[in-house]
């Protein structure tokens, strides 16, 4: 069977997109397959100062990404999995599931402190309703306001004020500050160039798997969240590559880049949040850990405000996880899971 030359890929185009679509360019050229990457502004890139939850669409960061591979005019997407809707186009398949990265939240602060170390009346800023849930559930005290941008945006705009007065103590002190700059790192500086926010934020929460993909480095510091309080979004930490069913290289890029292991996980996670009738925008964490022939799962469905939750876990047999999740979710909805995402979505 003869095989394409080079395969085209289509990604987004912010630098967490760009750096993931990387990744998976190389392992297929370590395979010596040729690719090249057509990065592409979605919906949602063109709408930066709107919370993903007022996008108005589920899929938002996809749709536009994967409308040429429907089409044919590309070969595959590379997704950031936990941004995919649980309804596919027919068209489409997921070809791979790349091996995950952490799966988990973790805390970053200027001087890095822990969460219930931060005084009250701190403001944490995340564009999750999750994350916002989870962090009013746990944290007393903390207000939650949102956030948008890239990573390194959203960081930036954290370490702005400490580095903007340390520099103003530096110059009132008449120190030269030049020493002080030669240690800064290119998110520093990039912090200092930026306007001031009218109320700093005390932290932000974050995806572990992005801030370790982008190697960001700075004046700030990171502490992992505990994953029963703050149980991540199904398939966080995955990246997926989507290409058409009938696309005659399928079968050769699921041969080079498909991770089994990661593809169950982040299949029952998925399954789990498409059962109880969740969107990837919907405040519910599910986390899925394979141990022997079972997967541990862990589900968390909550109220934006943080003061309602349904939380459970559950041991599925491997050999019958459809059925075993099936039955998982009728428990969850039982006690109320479903209902509770219908009013968070008529109050969005």
């Amino acid at each position: 069977m003869s095989h394409r030359a080079t395969l085209t890929v289509a990604s987004r185009s912010s630098v967490l997109a760009r750096t993931q679509a990387e990744l998976v360019a190389g392992e297929l050229r370590q395979h010596r397959i040729g690719v090249d990457i057509e990065f592409i502004e979605s919906d949602a890139d063109r709408a930066p100062a709107a919370l993903i939850a007022e996008l108005g669409t589920i899929g938002a960061f996809v749709r536009r990404v994967d409308t040429p591979v429907i089409a044919g005019d590309l070969d595959a997407a590379v997704h950031s999995m936990k941004d995919m809707p649980t309804e596919m186009p027919e068209e489409l398949c997921v070809a791979a599931v790349m091996p995950r990265g952490p799966s988990g939240d973790v805390l970053v602060t200027p001087d890095g402190q822990a969460l219930d170390t931060l005084p009250a009346g701190g403001v944490i800023g995340t564009g999750s309703l999750r994350r916002q849930a989870q962090v009013l559930a746990h944290s007393e005290g903390l207000t939650v306001e949102p956030i948008r941008g890239n990573v390194d945006t959203r960081v930036q705009k954290l370490i702005a004020p400490a580095l903007t007065a340390e520099l103003e103590r530096l110059d009132a002190a008449d120190e030269d500050p030049q020493q002080w700059r030669e240690n800064l790192s290119p998110t520093d500086e990039a912090a200092l160039a930026r306007d001031l926010p009218d109320r700093p934020f005390a932290g932000l929460v974050l995806a572990a798997a992005g801030l370790d993909r982008l190697a960001i480095r700075g004046h700030f510091g990171v502490v992992p969240l505990p994953r029963r309080r703050f149980i991540p979004a199904p398939a966080q930490g995955a990246i997926c590559v989507l290409m058409r069913q009938d696309h005659p290289e399928l079968s050769r890029v699921r041969r080079v880049l498909d991770h089994e292991p990661t593809r169950v996980m982040t299949t029952i996670e998925r399954q789990i949040l498409a059962g109880i009738g969740g969107g990837c925008i919907a405040p519910i964490g599910v986390h899925a850990r394979l141990q022997g022939s079972t997967a541990h799962v862990l589900v968390g469905v909550y109220d934006p405000t943080g003061r309602e939750s349904v939380i459970d876990h559950r041991h599925l047999p491997l050999r019958r996880y459809p059925e075993a999740v099936h039955e998982f979710v009728d428990d969850l909805v039982d006690q109320g899971a479903r209902s509770l995402l219908q009013e968070a979505s008529v109050e969005q």
